[in-house]
């Protein structure tokens, strides 16, 4: 049943967006008289949620991630020394996915460097994070905040390597495939800030709570549309600047979820079937 609410929240809604994301590019192509974009082997790999598209391998990781989640019932004894642990156990594994990493390499066999690049590396190092995000919780402010100091100084101390060595400043995206220290430290450090923040009297002078609340419920539909727009601004030879680039996405990608849930409302109205009515939204409003 688990892995069947999994399924239905983030692989169904996926399908129907690349359903729709091809029969768009497709339209597109034919008025406009392009050349298609994407290949057989793109559309089926997409669908497989494996490499295809840009940015569509997430769902794969998320999904991964959520196979492993039930593990962590195994895990929920609040006994300090246990807590030190499962701290340290997720450090050890992650520690031997680095080195995993940096010393694997295979080039002649497909089926093994599938397996290794789209699942075990993916799902190690997220499903280390993940572990770690369970157990924040119980983790007073102090702790957080101290995790979040290292995470951050470590990063640092790092992208400081990485600059001496080649004279520049290193993206982290370009440590994201497969995701490695340089990046993971610089997510650990951001979200475990703003999970600190959100623990404190601070978070209450914050403005737009609401809005807060809408864009994390809608997170997995506002970052599908993103990817249609971020393309179709790409494929069209849009030339726009970073930041109004970014706007524009954002704001057509929330615009459209917004859209999409009052449209759902209003067709949810003629049925009188809860569980239809829940399907729908679990799969069209997160």
């Amino acid at each position: 049943e688990y892995l069947k609410n999994r399924f239905v929240r983030l692989v169904i809604p996926t399908w129907i967006f690349l359903l729709i994301f091809f029969l768009i590019t497709l339209t597109a192509s034919l008025v406009m008289h392009k050349p298609y974009p994407f290949s057989s082997h793109t559309i089926l790999s997409s669908f497989l949620l494996l490499s295809g598209i840009a940015g569509i391998w997430i769902i794969r990781v998320f999904f991964l991630v959520s196979l492993i989640a039930p593990f962590t019932l195994f895990f929920g004894i609040s006994n300090h020394n246990t807590q030190r642990r499962i701290f340290f156990s997720i450090l050890v594994v992650y520690i031997i996915y680095e080195i995993s990493v940096r010393c694997i390499h295979i080039s002649d066999q497909t089926f093994l460097r599938i397996m290794l690049n789209e699942i075990f590396f993916m799902i190690i190092p997220y499903g280390c994070i993940f572990f770690f995000g369970t157990r924040l919780y119980r983790m007073n402010g102090k702790k957080i905040l101290i995790t979040s100091f290292i995470s951050f100084l470590l990063f640092v101390i790092y992208a400081a390597i990485l600059y001496e060595k080649n004279y520049y400043i290193i993206p982290t995206q370009t440590y994201k495939y497969p995701p490695t220290a340089y990046y993971i430290l610089y997510a650990m450090f951001s979200s475990t800030f703003l999970y600190w923040l959100s623990q404190t009297d601070i978070y209450s002078y914050i403005p737009g709570k609401k809005w807060m609340l809408f864009l994390g419920r809608s997170s997995l539909w506002i970052y599908l549309w993103h990817l249609l727009i971020v393309f179709l601004i790409s494929w069209l030879h849009i030339n726009i600047n970073f930041a109004v680039k970014y706007l524009v996405v954002l704001g057509a990608s929330v615009g459209i979820v917004m859209l999409q849930v009052v449209i759902l409302d209003k067709v949810l109205v003629y049925t009188d079937s809860q569980k239809t009515k829940r399907i729908c939204k679990t799969i069209f409003s997160g």
